[in-house]
C-alpha cells in the first residue's frame, strides 16, 4: 500500500506542474487528499508492527519528528522556489524525492513478516466505543483543526499586518516548526517529569491556547515568537498521542492507526475551510476565539479520558 501510494503522488505531483485549471488542481488535491492517509497509516502500522514494545513510543516519536521535518521543509522551500524560480520548480523535485523513497522501500529490512488481519467494521466500532481510544481520537482532531486552521490563513494576517511580504519571508515565519522537533522527541522525557502522557498532553493543549492568544497582537515579531510556542505545543501532543494509542493497541494496529489518521486529518480538512468563514466575515480576534473554543473541547476530551483511565485503575478487578 506504501509503494502504490507514493507512486500515486509523484504522479500526482508531475501532474500538478502540468495542468492550468484551477478545477483540475482541486481535483488533484483531492486524490492526495486520498494517497497521503494510506501512506501514513502504513508507515505508523509498520513502525508499531516492528518496533519492540520497550522502544515503540520512542520510535512513534521520531515518526512525528520525521513528519515535522518535511513539513517544515515543504513550506519553507515551496516558498523559497516560488520567489527565486517558479513555484513549478518545487512539485518536481517533490516528484523525484518520491521517487527516491519508492527505491528504498526496496531496501528496507523486515524481520518478519507483518500480520495484518482483515479489518471488519466492527472492530472499528469496538475501538470507538473504548472512551480511553475515543478521547484521544477527539482530541487529536481538535489539534489539528486548530492547527491546520491557524497555518492556513496566517499568510493572509501577515499580508495584512506586512503588505507586500514574499512568498520566501512568508515560508520562513514557519520556523517555529523547528520546536517541534525538540518537543515531540523530548515527549517521553516531559510526560516522566510530569507525570503521566494526559497530563502532558493537558499541558500542550494550554500552550497551544497560549499562543493563539499571542497572535491577537497584531505585531509580526509577536506572531513569529508565538509560532514557536504553537508548533512546540502541537507536535508535543501529537507525539504523545501516537504512542499513546500504538502501546494500547494490542491488537488491530492497522484499524487503530487507520482511525488515529481519519480522525487527525478530518479535523485538518475542516479547519482548512471552515474557520476560513469567520475570517472572512467577522475578523481575526473572532477566528482566534474560534480555534480557542475548538482547543478547549480537546482538553475536555482529554479530561473526561484520564477520568476514565482512573477510575479503571481504582477499581477493584
Amino acid at each position: 500500500m506504501l509503494r502504490w501510494s507514493l507512486v500515486g503522488l509523484a504522479i500526482s505531483e508531475l501532474a500538478f506542474v502540468l495542468v492550468d485549471s484551477f478545477i483540475v488542481l482541486l481535483g488533484i488535491r483531492f486524490v492526495q487528499g486520498l494517497l497521503l492517509p494510506a501512506a501514513f497509516t502504513s508507515v505508523m502500522t509498520f513502525i508499531s508492527g516492528t518496533a519492540h514494545s520497550t522502544r515503540l513510543r520512542r520510535s512513534m516519536s521520531i515518526y512525528v519528528a520525521a513528519t515535522i521535518v518535511g513539513g517544515y521543509l515543504g513550506r519553507l522551500l515551496a516558498g523559497l522556489g516560488a520567489s527565486l524560480f517558479d513555484w513549478r520548480l518545487f512539485f518536481v523535485v517533490l516528484a523525484a524525492a518520491l521517487l527516491v523513497c519508492l527505491a528504498l522501500l526496496g531496501r528496507l529490512y523486515v524481520p518478519t513478516r507483518l500480520e495484518t488481519p482483515r479489518p471488519r467494521p466492527g472492530d472499528a466500532v469496538a475501538i470507538l466505543r473504548d472512551p480511553t481510544y475515543l478521547s484521544t481520537y477527539v482530541s487529536i482532531f481538535c489539534l489539528f483543526l486548530v492547527f491546520a486552521g491557524l497555518l492556513n490563513f496566517l499568510p493572509f494576517r501577515l499580508h495584512v499586518l506586512m503588505p507586500g511580504l514574499s512568498s520566501s519571508i512568508t515560508g520562513l515565519i514557519y520556523t517555529g516548526y523547528l520546536l517541534g522537533v525538540a518537543t515531540s522527541l523530548g515527549s517521553g522525557r516531559i510526560a516522566a517529569l510530569v507525570g503521566n502522557e494526559q497530563r502532558t498532553m493537558i499541558i500542550g493543549f494550554g500552550g497551544y491556547m497560549l499562543a493563539l492568544l499571542s497572535t491577537l497582537v497584531p505585531n509580526v515579531g509577536v506572531l513569529f515568537g508565538g509560532l514557536f510556542l504553537f508548533c512546540g505545543s502541537m507536535f508535543l501532543v501529537h507525539s504523545l498521542a501516537t504512542g499513546s494509542v500504538n502501546q494500547r493497541a494490542a491488537q488491530h494496529r492497522g484499524i487503530v492507526n487507520g482511525l488515529y489518521v481519519t480522525f487527525y486529518y478530518s479535523g485538518g480538512v475542516t479547519g482548512s475551510y471552515l474557520p476560513g468563514f469567520v475570517y472572512e466575515h467577522v475578523g481575526w480576534p473572532a477566528f482566534v476565539l474560534l480555534l480557542l473554543g475548538v482547543a478547549g473541547l480537546g482538553i475536555g476530551a482529554l479530561l473526561i479520558g484520564q477520568k476514565y483511565t482512573n477510575l479503571l485503575l481504582t477499581t477493584p478487578r
